[in-house]
């Protein structure tokens, strides 16, 4: 497989969309993600989003898939064409010496936003420990978080405002609360959708390491939702609908900017 990819300079009049799934039962809903965003970004029915108006207007998204070996358990690699997948051994596969590209090198510079869906247990634990054991560990290759003024009020629906973006390629980003008198914000965005049972959910481990991610990381947090959970059980757990997770990559990436194949540059708002 060669894993040069396009980065953000060659500009392929495309968003680049990297999606992470991970060894929760939920990853059977993958293939909806990716179907739902092709769709969205054609403009075809079934993707009942904001999304699919946006981008009737605009050049296509591009998706790519990493995935953890256990979320292959759950959808086959031809449910996502025609998303290109990305395994821990292409890792391996492709660097032979020196200089050869490195993969989540490449993915980090190839994505214009990242979205994890869905997040289980176990990878949520190793992002908020700093964890690099899998290709998932492209997020801690990401730019480091900026800590900004406590300028900006988070909205009074949710713990996100939005902030003008240091990625060029990108209009806005959101802006987690912070401690103290600042706020965190990710220079790629990331959104998460965690899925677990329960009794995971409510663990306290999980609302520290979810705090992590908001506060320390920057990520935005969708979900999970309350409904009967694939072991049977009711209650918060659930990953976020399809639909809903790709309403809020919409609402990240503010694509009514996205004008003549192109993003703003970051200094188009400048007075000359």
């Amino acid at each position: 497989m060669d894993i040069v990819l396009s980065p953000r300079a060659k500009d392929d009049e495309t968003v680049h969309i990297l999606l992470a799934a991970t060894g929760s039962v939920a990853s059977i809903k993958v293939p909806d993600i990716v179907t739902l965003l092709y769709k969205a970004s054609m403009g075809l029915p079934g993707a009942h989003c904001r999304l699919a108006d946006h981008f009737a207007q605009i050049p296509n998204v591009t998706v790519k898939v990493m995935v953890t070996r256990a979320a292959l358990h759950f959808f086959s690699p031809k449910d996502i064409v025609p998303a290109q997948l990305y395994t821990d051994e292409d890792e391996w596969r492709n660097w032979n010496k020196r200089d050869d590209p490195i993969l989540h090198i490449e993915l980090r510079r190839w994505a214009d936003i990242v979205v994890v869906a869905p997040l289980d247990a176990n990878t949520l634990a190793k992002i908020a420990n700093g964890l690099c054991d899998n290709l998932t560990s492209t997020l801690r290759a990401l730019p480091p978080v900026q800590p900004i003024p406590h300028d900006i009020p988070p909205s009074p629906s949710t713990d996100t405002a939005m902030r003008s973006s240091p990625n060029p390629r990108l209009v806005n980003l959101p802006v987690n609360s912070g401690r103290g008198d600042q706020h965190t914000v990710c220079t790629t965005p990331v959104i998460v959708a965690p899925a677990m049972n329960t009794y995971m959910y409510t663990h306290p481990f999980t609302t520290q390491h979810l705090n992590t991610l908001r506060s320390v990381l920057g990520y935005s947090v969708i979900g999970p939702i309350e409904k009967t959970l694939a072991c049977g059980d009711i209650g918060h757990g659930a990953m976020s609908e399809p639909a809903s997770i790709v309403q809020a990559i919409e609402d990240i990436i503010n694509l009514p900017n996205f004008v003549g194949g192109s993003w703003p540059s970051a200094g188009d708002d400048e007075e000359s």
